[in-house]
């Protein structure tokens, strides 16, 4: 940093070097190792830190504009290689540093986005957070997590705190009243994540699909009599599903518990369904069903074919590994935080459907 020495008389600068206080006589009884030195008065003179680089000064050196040095500096693929080569040459030569925090100040902006998850431990989940996280470095954001324990109250809760941190929530697998949360977001805007909700942009992956893709496998295989074990009742993919398990003639088993050990107390159920094929949830309650299974001495897929849903990362770890419908948690994390950098310039963004894909591993088989 320099010392810039204005004279009481107008027009006459003078700059000093820091780490010598410079030659100034009136500055010779002044510590050499001052720190936070940002004004010192002596009779006729003012001393003040030198004024750092903007980024006005990297536009006029480089040639181009304010907005490109900003778009070079935050969305680098937007800018062609020899702007961009200029724009890195003047930040370099003027030893520029982007101030994020006075950028948000000016913008009325965080830097924050909040990501809202009714269960942390799912690796569902934690694999969505990640994609949004990805997505949210593209423009210099950091992701905020809250975990609700699928308790309605604390979702609202948590919206409610949070709102006036944040420039926007990604709110997964709500279970909250509609009403309670947009009231509680306020003016921040809200996407919602697999639960379709009256005034708020939605990214959803086809739920029907995934009753479809996992029921046509089954049955080109030769199972005629399916179970569908369910999830939580109150969760909205949960109600979309079981509405097209019905539709298909499934043997409904549940609601249970989104976790493993909903999955392993479930057996007994669809045991007793005398279906020879399941569909599940999720791939938690799939290894769950999975692990009884193979304590009770029930061979799968011999005697029982099973069918998870999300495609997490473990469904290719267990043994034998999942069949599964994949719930494309990284296209969703990345369309979620793509859908509220739309709402911080447009009022009116559509609703997002993704289309699930069936990935076939050793759980399912012809029946016996």
């Amino acid at each position: 940093p320099r010392i810039v020495r204005a004279g009481r008389v107008a027009g006459i600068t003078e700059t000093l070097s820091w780490a010598g206080v410079g030659d100034d006589p009136s500055m010779k009884d002044e510590p050499r190792c001052c720190k936070r030195l940002q004004e010192i008065r002596r009779p006729g003179t003012v001393y003040r830190m030198a004024a750092s680089p903007t980024l006005a000064d990297v536009a006029r050196r480089a040639g181009v504009h304010s907005a490109t040095v900003s778009r070079a500096l935050s969305r680098p693929e937007m800018v062609n290689g020899a702007t961009l080569q200029r724009v890195h040459a003047a930040v370099e030569a003027l030893g520029y540093v982007p101030n994020n925090a006075a950028r948000q100040l000016a913008g009325g902006r965080t830097g924050r986005i909040a990501v809202i998850v009714p269960d942390v431990t799912n690796p569902y989940f934690g694999g969505l957070v990640q994609a949004a996280q990805r997505r949210a470095d593209d423009g210099d954001e950091i992701v905020v997590l809250a975990d609700t324990g699928q308790r309605p109250g604390r979702e609202v809760a948590a919206v409610r705190s949070l709102a006036a941190e944040v420039d926007g929530i990604v709110l997964c697998g709500s279970v909250g009243p509609v009403g309670d949360l947009r009231a509680a977001a306020g003016e921040t805007p809200v996407v919602s994540v697999n639960r379709r909700m009256r005034g708020v942009p939605s990214v959803v992956v086809d739920q029907e699909a995934v009753v479809d893709l996992a029921v046509d496998h089954l049955r080109l295989l030769g199972h005629e009599r399916i179970a569908f074990l369910r999830g939580p009742s109150a969760y909205w993919s949960t109600q979309a599903r079981t509405r097209r398990a019905d539709a298909l003639d499934l043997q409904l088993v549940g609601p249970a518990e989104p976790t493993h050990d909903g999955g392993r107390d479930a057996l007994d159920g669809v045991r007793s369904t005398g279906a020879t094929a399941v569909v599940v949830f999720n791939d938690l309650m799939a290894a769950g069903l999975l692990a009884e299974a193979s304590n009770r001495g029930v061979r799968v897929p011999d005697e029982l074919s099973l069918v998870g849903s999300d495609d997490v990362s473990f469904a290719a770890m267990v043994h034998p590994a999942l069949t599964t419908v994949a719930g494309r948690a990284d296209d969703l994390g990345a369309a979620a935080v793509d859908l509220l950098h739309d709402l911080a310039s447009t009022d009116s963004v559509g609703d997002v459907s993704l289309e699930p894909y069936l990935v076939v591993r050793a759980t399912t088989s012809a029946p016996a």
